[in-house]
């Protein structure tokens, strides 16, 4: 493995059909940002209290599912189908070592004391499309084993970019392909079997905490998995030996793919047909079923029991959960996903009543709706939220008679002044972006997915003086992967997963389509940054002598 580095000058894209050259540039050079106002006075006398590494979005699919929709990226471009894509990567196939290489990283960021970290936190999306075995390969990824990468596609050879479909990258093929035309992606002989090989994996050598993303609830992250007829149809489908690679002309009914693909999952899978290998586990999993399987997974002594979760999670089939094992700190982590369908997130009733409830907890002070204060006997704690949407994405109503949406969230934490951190995913983007008002403003902070470029983690660190201000050092690391891969495949690789890793990131570069698209890395201030606030003094001592 290489050392961790950030890719600042990374992209030198010369013409169409030319593939981007990524090279390693210097590091960024940290931008001062203030929530509270213009300036940019760096207090002094700052302690630290947590160092987390974020992580989200792996988005690890079952490439042979017959719930996918991959055979309808051929339409790319077109409106009607426009809210069910991208449905493709053409750096998929690579997936395993991706998160390996990610996994990687972070066990060895830990001999560098900049780069240490307390926790890691998964924000959510971590399967594709809530099915066993995705889950299955998804907490070995996490925490170590076996990785076999060609388990459920016999070796690769029923993934889309192995076929005779030209809308698909096809590295084996001479074929010309969609992909080779448009932005000069190779031809890479022998790649399938090096991707396909099983390999040892280490897992995380830190605690982590999961929380729920649409994808890890919802079929293919867009549709309910409520209802018990479609889950046996869709199940009856997930365990047959084929899966659809053909649709159905567009309908003549009112709306797009989407608004019919959320009333009956199955409505765009009536055309041709691919054989696949059949697979009991390729079936739905419940939100009890995949809160369970963190609960039963077995760790190392730093594990996090249940990854957050707990067994009253699971026999309340909630997934919400407060986590209070760091001195001074309480994590809140939310369940944003709208089960009812769509992609974007929203709180429902009791979730939201329950959020107010446990940011109470840990306020001495706080703002009641008429504007009055509120004053309790509690010890304070800096709170970090974390869910799989952030603020501008909770705009779900679907299907809901009475949500919580993005206004009534960001109105509820104006009345609590210990917030100061919101991390999520979601958008597959870096950003970074204040929230509140002058009398109180918290850091909301989006990390870019490890599915597509740029394939990041994101570290931070939260200090805290004893008069109350507070500073969030974040950074964006790269996979610590080779910049670009030697082509053509070497005869013999000293690293594998290294190799497949950095293809996987190179590929996804070219894409254009992807969901955070090629600047999804986002400018120094989203990256690299220091960012500024304030909470009470009194939460301050709290916090630094817990």
């Amino acid at each position: 493995m290489e050392s961790p580095h950030s890719l600042t000058n990374h992209r030198v894209r010369r013409h169409p059909g030319t593939p981007a050259k990524l090279t390693v540039g210097p590091a960024d050079r940290p931008v001062v940002r203030d929530a509270r106002s213009d300036t940019q006075a760096l207090p002094g006398d700052l302690t630290s209290v947590l160092k987390v590494i974020h992580i989200t979005d792996f988005q690890h699919g079952d490439l042979a599912s017959p719930t996918r929709n991959d055979f309808l990226q051929k339409y790319a471009g077109q409106d009607y189908w426009a809210r069910l894509l991208p449905a493709y990567r053409p750096q998929e196939f690579l997936q395993w070592h991706a998160l390996a290489s990610i996994i990687r990283t972070i066990n060895a960021a830990q001999d560098d004391p900049s780069l240490q970290a307390d926790v890691l936190l998964c924000t959510g999306d971590a399967t594709d499309s809530s099915q066993v075995n995705e889950l299955k390969d998804y907490l070995t990824l996490m925490d170590g084993g076996t990785v076999e990468p060609g388990r459920h596609t016999a070796d690769l050879t029923e993934a889309p970019s192995f076929g005779s479909d030209s809308s698909f990258w096809l590295p084996e093929s001479v074929q010309p392909d969609a992909w080779k035309e448009s932005c000069g992606l190779p031809r890479v002989s022998g790649i399938r079997s090096v991707a396909a090989s099983s390999f040892a994996h280490e897992g995380l050598s830190i605690p982590w905490l999961a929380c729920f993303g649409n994808h890890d609830q919802l079929i293919q992250g867009r549709h309910t998995i409520l209802d018990p007829a479609t889950n046996r149809d869709v199940d009856a489908l997930l365990t047959a030996s084929e899966k659809p690679c053909g649709t159905r002309e567009p309908s003549a009914e009112p709306g797009d793919a989407m608004d019919q693909y959320l009333q009956d999952p199955l409505v765009h899978t009536a055309g041709a047909q691919q054989a696949i290998t059949a697979d009991t586990e390729r079936r739905i999993v419940s939100r009890r079923d995949y809160m369970q399987a963190h609960l039963d997974a077995p760790g190392v002594p730093t594990s996090i029991p249940g990854r957050g979760f707990t067994p009253e999670n699971v026999r309340t089939d909630t997934a919400y959960y407060v986590y209070d094992g760091f001195p001074g700190i309480r994590f809140i982590t939310l369940d944003t996903t709208n089960t009812r369908g769509d992609v974007d997130g929203c709180l429902g009733e009791e979730q939201f009543l329950w959020f107010r409830e446990r940011l109470e907890e840990v306020h001495s002070t706080y703002r009641l709706p008429d504007g009055s204060e509120a004053r309790q006997d509690v010890e304070n704690r800096l709170v970090v939220l974390v869910s799989h949407h952030g603020s501008r994405k909770l705009t779900n109503d679907f299907g809901q008679e009475r949500v919580y949406l993005r206004d009534d969230v960001l109105d509820l934490l104006s009345r609590f002044d210990n917030v100061v951190l919101w991390l999520n995913g979601h958008t597959h983007v870096n950003e970074v972006e204040a929230r509140g008002a002058a009398g109180h403003a918290f850091w909301e902070v989006t990390t870019s997915a490890v599915a597509e470029w740029p394939v990041q983690l994101r570290h931070l660190e939260i200090a805290c003086s004893p008069e109350g201000s507070v500073e969030i050092r974040t950074r964006m690391v790269d996979s610590a992967v080779p910049a670009e891969p030697e082509l053509p495949l070497p005869e013999d690789l000293d690293d594998p997963v290294a190799y497949c890793a950095s293809l996987h990131r190179w590929v996804g570069a070219n894409d254009a389509g992807s969901v955070g698209g090629l600047s999804a890395d986002g400018d120094v201030p989203h990256r690299t940054a220091r960012l500024l606030t304030t909470v009470p003094s009194e939460t301050a001592r709290d916090v630094l002598t817990s």
